[in-house]
């Protein structure tokens, strides 16, 4: 067995570059590294919370069931999630697109028409007020397609 032997310049006391030596050896970082992560880990986690879609008012999903009444006997099988209102379809709309701003948008008799990026709403007069219809774009599009056709993309 070889015994390494030991300088005395190797058990020195650690000197006033420790913090830099800690740096290079992977030991404890420095506040600017510690804010540069911290910066990241936030973008980060507001960039999950935004694409996510957390229930609240992140999206106009959440918006719309954050501000309006659910009614489980509208819903449209699995596809749409329904509301209503006791305001005009145009009322509605006008309070969502507020906040909200489609990228596409159709109105006729029936109702309002509104396209977001992955989502629709779809906002249909009723006797006292308004339904509103929440579902993915890919469902309502060929669903409505008589009254968003050349107004929307598909």
């Amino acid at each position: 067995m070889v015994r390494k032997r030991w300088r005395t310049e190797d058990r020195r006391e650690p000197t006033a570059d420790a913090p830099a030596a800690a740096r290079r050896t992977g030991g404890p970082f420095g506040v600017p590294q510690a804010a540069g992560y911290a910066a990241f880990l936030t973008a980060l986690a507001v960039f999950f919370v935004w694409t996510t879609g957390v229930p609240g008012q992140l999206s106009v999903r959440g918006h719309v069931d954050a501000a309006y009444s659910r009614s489980h006997a509208d819903d449209i099988g699995r596809d749409a999630v329904a509301y209503t209102s006791p305001l005009t379809p145009t009322r509605v709309a006008g309070a969502i697109t507020d906040r909200w701003q489609p990228g596409r948008g159709a109105a006729d008799a029936d109702g309002v028409y509104l396209r977001y990026a992955d989502d629709s709403v779809v906002i249909l007069r009723r006797q006292h007020g308004s339904i509103i219809l929440v579902e993915k774009t890919t469902t309502a599009y060929p669903r409505y397609l008589d009254h968003v056709a050349g107004h929307w993309d598909r």
